[in-house]
């Protein structure tokens, strides 16, 4: 279990879902003791949509490249939101 950085407690996360504008949303938890809030990830139209491609591929290099953008595009969301 997690512990807060804020209150030093532990607390076992739920994760919620934010909807922000322009389709971004968040995946965080908070601490149920203290209220700190930690955002998990961040997702957009794009990353969503490369999500749903990934289920439909069977395997591959056309796979791994799935993955990596969406690795990538997640990655710059959380720097850019988080």
């Amino acid at each position: 279990m997690p512990v807060c950085s804020i209150c030093n407690k532990q607390s076992k996360p739920e994760l919620l879902i934010a909807y922000h504008l322009r389709g971004l949303q968040e995946g965080y938890f908070k601490c149920k003791h203290c209220g700190k809030r930690y955002s998990s990830y961040f997702t957009d139209k794009k990353v969503r949509n490369l999500q749903k491609q990934l289920k439909k591929e069977q395997g591959g290099q056309k796979r791994l490249e799935i993955v990596e953008q969406i690795k990538s595009n997640m990655a710059q969301l959380k720097l850019k939101h988080g």
